[in-house]
C-alpha cells in the first residue's frame, strides 16, 4: 500500500486524493489508471516476491537481510534494523534511495509520505503550575542537542533539522537528508479517504498482485465504492 501511495502520488499528487472527495476526480480517470497501471508494471515484471501475499510483514526485511531480496520498500521505522548487529553480515553496505520520479506525473516528484504517527498530548485542565511545566519539557525536548540523543541512544528518529550528523550511521544519516531535502510532504491515502474506500484499495491491490484483475477493473471498482461513500 505505502509503495502503490508514492506511485499515484507522482502521478496524481496528494490533491488528486482529496478531489475524490468531492467529486472533481474519479479513479477512472487517466491520471488514477496510470497508476494502477504503474504498480501492476512491477508486479509483472516479478519484481514482487513469489508468493507475497501470503507472507507476513516481518518477513520482508529478513529476506532482505538475509540477502534473499535485492531491495525493499518500506519506512523509516526500519532504518536501525539495517544498521548494526542487527544488519548483520550487511551492515555496512546498504544504501539508501528516495522513490523516482514518474515520468510526465502531476504530482510532486521529490516528495516523501511523512505521516507523523508519534506525539506527546498535554491535559487542557491544567493548572498554572502544570502549565509551566508542560512548556518546559517542549522547550527541553525539541532541542538538537536532545533530538540527536534520542537518534544515538534510543534509535528514534528526530522531529527536528539536525545540523550535526556527526557520530550518526551513514545510512541513518542518507534518510535524514532526503528529510530535510524533500520538496514536499504528504499524508497517507487512509487518512485522506473515507475508511471504505481505504479498505477496498488494500483489496484492489491484492488484486493486482494476484493478477486477477486489470489497472481498469479495480479503478472501476473503487469508482464505485468512492460514490457510495460520498453519497451514502
Amino acid at each position: 500500500g505505502m509503495m502503490w501511495n508514492t506511485i499515484m502520488e507522482r502521478n496524481v499528487g496528494i490533491g488528486g486524493f482529496e478531489k475524490l472527495l468531492t467529486g472533481e476526480a474519479r479513479w477512472t480517470d487517466p491520471d488514477f489508471v496510470r497508476g494502477f497501471e504503474d504498480y501492476a508494471q512491477l508486479v509483472n515484471n516479478d519484481y514482487f516476491t513469489n508468493g507475497s501475499l501470503g507472507l507476513p510483514y516481518a518477513e520482508q526485511s529478513t529476506r532482505f537481510l538475509k540477502g534473499e531480496a535485492a531491495m525493499i520498500f518500506t519506512g523509516t521505522w526500519d532504518v536501525n534494523r539495517f544498521t548494526g548487529a542487527e544488519a548483520g553480515g550487511l551492515d555496512g553496505s546498504i544504501g539508501y534511495f528516495a522513490f523516482p520520479a514518474v515520468e510526465g506525473g502531476k504530482g510532486d516528484q521529490t516528495s516523501i509520505n511523512a505521516s507523523y504517527s508519534n506525539g506527546f498530548g498535554f491535559s487542557a485542565n491544567l493548572s498554572n503550575g502544570q502549565k509551566e511545566m508542560v512548556k518546559a519539557f517542549i522547550k527541553n525536548f525539541y532541542t538538537e542537542e536532545v533530538q540527536k540523543r534520542t537518534l544515538l541512544e534510543d534509535k528514534l528518529l528526530p522531529s527536528m533539522k539536525l545540523s550535526d550528523l556527526s557520530g550518526v550511521d551513514p545510512l541513518i544519516s542518507e534518510v535524514l537528508k532526503a528529510m530535510v531535502n524533500a520538496s514536499s510532504s504528504w499524508r497517507a491515502f487512509d487518512a485522506i479517504l473515507q475508511p471504505g474506500v481505504s479498505a477496498d484499495i488494500g483489496v484492489c491491490l491484492q488484486e493486482l498482485i494476484g493478477q486477477v484483475k486489470s489497472p481498469e477493473e479495480v479503478a472501476q471498482q473503487l469508482q464505485t465504492a468512492q460514490d457510495k461513500a460520498n453519497h451514502p
